[in-house]
């Protein structure tokens, strides 16, 4: 038998997949496993349309998904590299570092029938933590 984690729960294989009980709406969960190959697993011709139950082979999968979460960095980076920002500074790099983390994992949680995810939370995690960290260091008598 699969492995069946509670509802809200995230599961994480190779890629974040939210579990509320029902993968798609009619159709209970047993795997990510389970899943079917597309055509030969190898590619998507012009014009097709993967199931929701489908998948390509799991290299292709596995390599889709590293290079997804890795170009959401890099874009990451690469903002804060335009922007100048002083990662001398350590409540920059605690925040940056933080956020990043969070919004690429999409660690999140559920409050009654609201479920907030990685992107929320990074973005509460960087403008509440940031304020909280310059308030505490001025307080302190830092920069």
């Amino acid at each position: 038998m699969a492995y069946q984690p509670k509802a809200g729960v995230k599961v994480l294989l190779f890629f974040p997949v939210s579990y509320s009980g029902h993968l798609i709406e009619g159709k209970s969960q047993e795997s990510l496993l389970s899943w079917k190959l597309h055509g030969n697993g190898k590619s998507i011709g012009s014009g097709e349309v993967v199931s929701t139950d489908e998948r390509l082979s799991w290299p292709r999968t596995i390599g889709v998904g590293v290079a997804l979460f890795g170009m959401i960095g890099v874009l990451g980076a690469r903002i804060w590299i335009e922007g100048k920002v002083d990662f001398a500074n350590s409540t920059n790099l605690i925040i940056a570092a933080s956020a990043l983390i969070i919004g690429i994992s999409d660690m999140s949680w559920t409050r009654g029938d609201y479920t907030f995810s990685g992107i929320i939370n990074a973005t509460l995690v960087a403008i509440l933590g940031y304020r909280i960290l310059t308030s505490i260091a001025s307080a302190r008598g830092n920069k």
